[in-house]
């Protein structure tokens, strides 16, 4: 996730061109190619990264997990000032949350509490990243119709994605996500390199 605060960059995702101005957030993927382009002198912004396996337990909460397919074909979104006033709340919680597990860590009186202190920060920063994930998601919930079709190639997609964070630390074939979905391995992996943009 970027978040541009001020100034304005235009970067490609996977050879497509996006122009980033304040109050804009972009969100792209992990395995996408991007590329900067230009920027301003001025440019200025927040970059958060995430792991999968922390994120991937909290969409199974959500129900239109689609949403995530609309991101990867719509990455950049110009949001509201009170969608930039709450995501920068919540980052700036994440941080102090961030600062005061350090301080814990590094504390050399290694007092008993500090696990407890530890712990706690911890599960605040679950809720919060989960809170943030959520208001991001809303930047985008206008431009997913709640019947929105999605083809057959993109729920082979989702079931994939789905199916891998259940499965990946027993099973590392591509045959067996495959089968699952009763489908040829071969015709299955385009099926997933086209939709997910990877080569």
């Amino acid at each position: 996730l970027f978040l541009c605060k001020e100034g304005e960059v235009t970067l490609s995702i996977d050879e497509t061109e996006y122009h980033v101005t304040k109050n804009s957030i972009l969100v792209y993927f992990s395995y996408s190619t991007l590329h900067i382009i230009n920027h301003s002198p001025n440019l200025r912004g927040i970059v958060i990264g995430a792991n999968l396996e922390i994120i991937q337990p909290m969409l199974y909460n959500i129900s239109n997990f689609n949403a995530l397919f609309v991101i990867k074909q719509t990455p950049l979104q110009t949001i509201s000032d009170e969608q930039y006033k709450a995501i920068s709340q919540y980052i700036s919680l994440l941080k102090d949350i961030a600062y005061k597990e350090k301080c814990c860590t590094e504390d050399t009186t290694c007092k008993p509490i500090n696990k407890t202190i530890i712990e706690i920060a911890q599960k605040q920063a679950e809720l919060l990243s989960y809170s943030l994930m959520l208001e991001v998601l809303q930047c985008y919930a206008s431009i997913v119709p709640d019947n929105m079709p999605f083809s057959r190639k993109d729920e082979v997609l989702q079931k994939f994605v789905s199916m891998l964070y259940r499965n990946y630390r027993t099973e590392h074939e591509v045959t067996y996500y495959a089968e699952q979905q009763f489908r040829a391995t071969r015709y299955f992996s385009t099926i997933v390199k086209e939709r997910s943009g990877t080569i």
